[in-house]
């Protein structure tokens, strides 16, 4: 795309976070403006794959004069980006740059969303004393301190209303440790079906689970970072999405058993030719298969968001409080999903 081509809107289901959010034309990407640090452990980010696949996928950055970019069709994006971020919010000062990172709600007709601040610590190695004491005081005043987690907001999509619910910064204040099962129950009190809420629960529980594994052996710092819950709250969209893809799924198992079945009959020797032909045709329709479900919506989708603060060091082990927070949302998103009261 040219620089003329790209346009740049306020992005609108911002529910955490100070800077504002800007979307690139269809809404693809988000363009985030940001400080050194953000930019560095993204950058790093892809030297710890294992981690890179639960946090929003890299694409660049935008300078004052255009973009430093690791894909080429966004090398001429913006000339002038620091214009387009100063007519779209308040407070710029200081922005140099920022990134261009996947629009975590853009495969979501409905999303909604939630922000859950991890860990146990929210001040940076870059905060003087006072920010600080500033910060341990709110730690310990909210759930940060004891559970390592805190909701900062989140909005559920009604459809009998085809509006949202909002559960605010204002209201995450009054959560407690004795509360705090029963708000994050709430966030899934949308109107889809209930059997279609269970599955949100379950494949959220699992992604946690599989993300505390690769938090177990990392060497990092998450100050301040979050995590960052979608899933689909239009019921006819929710079903659709589903059916495409156990749809994508159920073929995917027949080309895998079909064509191993065959490549154990045959005589490699005899049929290198016929083997090349099929598997080029496997690639094909797995393609053609792949290129269908990527113009579908999706049903849930969880990463790791904002890292302000946050930075890989060799011999620093991992996040303990982090990790505090990992667990204690899996054992509560148990809770909700086994207790009846909450559904």
């Amino acid at each position: 795309m040219s620089s003329q081509e790209a346009t740049f809107q306020k992005f609108d289901r911002q529910i955490g976070g100070h800077d504002r959010l800007l979307s690139v034309n269809d809404g693809f990407l988000i363009v985030k403006p940001c400080n050194s640090i953000e930019k560095i452990f993204y950058e790093n980010s892809v030297l710890y794959p294992d981690f890179a696949e639960w946090i929003p996928k890299y694409y660049g950055s935008l300078q004052l004069q255009g973009v430093q970019s690791e894909s080429n069709n966004l090398e001429t994006i913006a000339q002038n980006v620091r214009e387009e971020i100063s007519s779209q919010q308040a407070n710029v000062t200081g922005v140099d740059e920022a990134i261009c990172i996947e629009n975590l709600i853009y495969k979501f007709k409905k999303p909604c969303i939630m922000d859950l601040k991890l860990g146990t610590q929210l001040w940076g190695e870059d905060a003087d004393e006072a920010k600080r004491q500033r910060m341990t005081k709110k730690s310990l005043e909210s759930t940060s301190s004891s559970l390592g987690i805190r909701i900062v907001a989140y909005q559920v999509y009604r459809k009998s209303s085809d509006s949202f619910f909002n559960f605010t910064k204002e209201d995450s204040r009054k959560t407690t440790a004795k509360s705090i099962v029963s708000d994050l129950a709430e966030f899934f009190i949308s109107e889809i079906p209930i059997d279609h809420r269970r599955i949100v629960i379950e494949r959220f529980i699992n992604d946690l689970e599989s993300s505390l594994r690769v938090l177990e052996k990392q060497e990092i710092r998450l100050i301040g970072a979050s995590l960052f819950f979608v899933y689909e709250g239009d019921p006819d969209t929710f079903a659709e999405a589903l059916n495409k893809e156990q749809e994508q799924n159920h073929e995917t198992k027949i080309y895998n058993n079909g064509y191993a079945e065959e490549e154990i009959e045959e005589d490699i020797e005899e049929e290198e030719g016929e083997e090349e032909e099929k598997e080029e045709q496997i690639e094909e329709e797995e393609d053609d298969t792949d290129s269908d479900y990527e113009d579908t919506y999706k049903i849930t989708d969880l990463k790791v968001i904002d890292f302000a603060h946050s930075f890989f060091r060799e011999g620093i082990g991992k996040d303990e409080g982090v990790l505090l927070g990992l667990n204690n949302t899996i054992k509560y998103f148990k809770q909700i999903l086994n207790e009846e009261k909450y559904h």
